[in-house]
């Protein structure tokens, strides 16, 4: 569960006994459920607050790597991104970013054996929370069947079960809002804003239980 989650957890746990100890005052009549209510009431205000603040949190720039697939100099311009699509792999989650590292490279392999250019995927976000650049954003992606066009994939190490770690929503809220921006190489730099685009799971275009429970994250990573 991410710090927002949990704040907002915490906000309505306080809520519903806000609304309970004014019941009861209402009932019996008696101070100590008014001052309970209000304890309450202070310290919704005060979640209240600290939410605020955790969403307007900005992430530092992650850890990026280029270069892994595809030479990070060269700028692809034919692929113009129109939706993000979130993928889990189905494999093994990454236990560091070395790890992450090496089975990118494995699904390369896998995915060149296969006929295709290279990895299907356009990024990969670490648990660390790392940016791992695979192909350049500039070509057509290979990860939805029939719907590659406009479409950029964004991939996490994992399968049914395994979900997002904080720093890996943050460096994924990065890549939304600075993919676009120098601070990608050429070859991995999107022409558009991605965080304007919509979002949606792999499960969205096809029948998949892809991308599992990180869907939420994929499509919402700021609440």
């Amino acid at each position: 569960m991410t710090r927002l989650n949990k704040l907002r957890s915490k906000r309505q746990r306080r809520k519903r006994g806000r609304a309970r100890q004014m019941r009861l005052w209402r009932k019996t009549g008696k101070r100590g459920h008014r001052r309970m209510a209000g304890k309450h009431g202070r310290a919704m205000k005060f979640l209240r607050r600290l939410i605020r603040r955790e969403k307007a949190r900005k992430p530092k720039q992650p850890r990026i790597f280029a270069g892994l697939v595809a030479d990070s100099k060269v700028a692809y311009r034919e692929h113009i991104p129109a939706w993000v699509t979130g993928h889990y792999t189905a494999g093994p989650r990454d236990t560091s970013d070395e790890h992450a590292l090496q089975l990118c490279k494995s699904y390369d392999a896998q995915h060149r054996s296969q006929g295709w250019r290279m990895i299907g995927y356009h990024y990969c976000v670490t648990r660390a929370g790392s940016i791992i650049c695979l192909r350049p954003v500039g070509e057509i992606g290979a990860h939805v069947l029939n719907h590659n066009t406009g479409n950029v994939g964004v991939m996490v190490h994992g399968t049914l079960g395994d979900t997002w770690t904080e720093p890996q929503r943050l460096a994924y809220i990065w890549l939304l809002e600075n993919a676009h921006t120098d601070a990608l190489p050429a070859a991995h730099r999107s022409p558009v804003d991605l965080s304007k685009l919509p979002r949606r799971g792999h499960n969205d275009w096809m029948a998949t239980s892809c991308p599992g429970d990180f869907k939420a994250g994929f499509l919402n990573p700021y609440r």
